[in-house]
C-alpha cells in the first residue's frame, strides 16, 4: 500500500511539469497502480493503531470502503475517459497527416475534403486542446485551403495558419518546427516585425540539430533578407557555416576556403551572402 502511495504521488508530481498521462501506457500503468493500492486498503492486517476494542475492525474497514470506494471509481473514470478523448485526437491526426501526405503527393486538394479533413482536426483539438501536434496539423490544413491565392494580412487562411502555429509554440515551445512555421505564416502575412524576428531566432536556437529547420532558416533568410534584423542575418550566416560543418568541407576547424564555399552554396544560399556582402561573399564568409 504504502509503494502504491508512493508510486501515485510520483506519477502526480511528474504530471505538474509534463503532459505523461496523455500516454496510453503511462495512463493503463498509473491505473493498476491504483487498483494495486485498492486491493492493498482491503487486506488483512496485523496491526490497526487506529482502532480501539469498541470499534470492531470489520467496521472499520467498512466505514473506510465507504468513502473510498465512489472517489477512487470517479478516478478511474476520469482517467479512463481522458485517454480516450487523447487517443481520439491522435487518431484523427494522424488521419490528418496521412491526407496531407496525399495532397502533397498530389500537388491538390478539393475543397470539399479540405473542408471535411479541416473540421476532424477542429474535434481532435476540442479533445485534446493542449497537444502541440493538434495545432501544428491544423497549421499545415489552413496552408492547404484551395481557395488560399493571396499574400498579406487581408488573407483569413494565413491568419489561421499563424493563429494555429501560434497556439502549438505555446504548448511546445522548445519545438524547432513550431517556431519556422511560425515564422512562415509571418512571412505569407508579409509582416516582418519583433514576432517573426523572434520565431526565427527561436528556431535556429532550438534546431541545430534539424537539417530541415536549418534548410527552412536559409530559406526564409534569402527572400527576406533585407527586412531581417542585423542579429538574424548573421544568424542566417552561422546556419550556414553549421552546414558546412556538418557536410565536412572543412579542412579545418578555423578556416574555409573559396572552393568550400562553392561545393556547399546553392543560387538560394549565394544570394543570401551577397546581399550581406556584396561582390565579396566568398571572402566575407571566409573572414566569418
Amino acid at each position: 500500500a504504502f509503494s502504491a502511495l508512493m508510486s501515485i504521488c510520483a506519477i502526480l508530481i511528474h504530471a505538474t511539469v509534463d503532459f505523461n498521462l496523455q500516454i496510453p501506457a503511462n495512463t493503463a500503468t498509473f491505473i493498476v497502480i491504483i487498483a494495486m493500492g485498492w486491493i492493498a486498503f482491503g487486506l488483512p492486517s496485523t496491526k490497526n493503531i487506529y482502532l480501539t476494542n469498541d470499534q470492531p475492525k470489520a467496521e472499520h474497514r467498512v466505514i473506510q470502503k465507504n468513502i473510498f470506494f465512489p472517489l477512487m471509481i470517479f478516478i478511474l473514470f476520469f482517467l479512463l475517459v481522458k485517454t480516450a478523448m487523447t487517443m481520439s485526437a491522435d487518431l484523427l491526426t494522424s488521419g490528418s497527416n496521412f491526407h496531407l501526405e496525399k495532397w502533397q503527393k498530389n500537388g491538390t486538394v478539393e475543397t470539399l475534403a479540405w473542408q471535411k479533413q479541416f473540421e476532424k482536426q477542429e474535434v481532435a483539438i476540442m479533445l485534446s486542446p493542449k497537444s502541440f501536434y493538434a495545432y501544428y496539423t491544423k497549421g499545415r490544413l489552413a496552408f492547404w485551403q484551395p481557395e488560399l491565392n493571396t499574400y498579406g494580412a487581408n488573407s483569413s487562411g494565413y491568419k489561421q495558419m499563424h493563429q494555429a502555429f501560434t497556439l502549438a509554440t505555446e504548448r511546445a515551445p522548445v519545438n524547432p518546427m513550431g517556431w519556422l512555421l511560425r515564422a512562415v505564416s509571418l512571412y505569407y502575412l508579409q509582416d516582418f516585425g519583433e514576432e517573426f524576428q523572434y520565431s526565427l531566432h527561436n528556431a535556429s536556437e532550438m534546431g541545430r540539430w534539424n537539417s530541415t529547420v536549418q534548410s527552412g532558416i536559409i530559406a526564409l533568410g534569402q527572400y527576406n533578407w533585407g527586412k531581417l534584423s542585423p542579429k538574424n542575418q548573421q544568424m542566417v550566416l552561422n546556419t550556414l557555416e553549421d552546414q558546412a560543418h556538418k557536410n565536412k568541407v572543412y579542412k579545418n576547424d578555423s578556416a574555409i576556403t573559396a572552393l568550400d564555399i562553392d561545393n556547399i552554396m546553392t543560387e538560394a544560399t549565394r544570394s543570401i551572402v551577397k546581399g550581406y556582402c556584396g561582390n565579396n561573399e566568398r571572402i566575407c564568409v571566409a573572414q566569418n
